[in-house]
């Protein structure tokens, strides 16, 4: 990998490194895979997006201003045309826009860092979004999480945004059991 950056392996290996501690690669002997996610990892990560995101979202409710509202909606509105179009990528880049401008609303640092960390771990259950229905989950929950941040109402982003985290991780779950129930010895085989 160095070689073809160009570049030494010492920053090879701390990027690597880095990467492992952040849960995004996983160390095995001298080299590095990329984790298979468990019900177990999802227990943790939808623990740890509860405990960050809902208070998150709650304060958000409060101090957000009518152009960051304006903006949450334009992009509430490109998803909504993307998941007419049936053009999931798109609605994938729209999602990953109205993550990130929520994560800065935090006006914190260190929270967006972590919850940054946390979504980039369930990067996997975006694929449940190539499904009119998981998009249309994911619209009605931030579509709920925007009039609530209109009329202020921390209580309801709250209950919004839980359920929008609950909703994520039974995407996630049921991926997780697909993913399981393939049976890859025929894959193998042929290899």
């Amino acid at each position: 990998m160095a070689e073809s950056l160009g570049v030494s392996r010492t920053p090879v290996r701390e990027v690597l490194a880095t990467l492992a501690r952040e849960g995004l690669l996983q160390r095995e002997g001298r080299s590095f895979t990329v984790p298979t996610p468990t019900r177990a990892d999802m227990d943790e990560i939808t623990e740890m997006r509860l405990l960050l995101e809902v208070p998150a979202v709650a304060a958000i409710a409060g101090k957000i201003s009518d152009n960051e509202l304006r903006r949450l909606r334009e992009l509430l509105a490109a998803k909504q045309s993307a998941n007419e179009r049936e053009d999931w990528e798109a609605f994938i880049l729209a999602v990953e826009r109205f993550h990130t401008l929520l994560r800065a609303l935090t006006g914190n640092r260190r929270l967006r860092q972590a919850i940054a960390l946390y979504n980039d771990q369930t990067q996997f259950q975006r694929i449940r979004l190539n499904q009119p229905r998981w998009r249309v989950v994911v619209l009605n929950n931030l579509q709920a999480l925007v009039d609530a941040f209109e009329r202020g109402d921390a209580t309801a982003a709250r209950v919004v945004w839980t359920k929008h985290v609950q909703d994520a991780d039974t995407a996630a779950r049921d991926l997780i059991d697909e993913f399981a129930s393939i049976d890859v010895q025929p894959l193998l085989a042929r290899a």
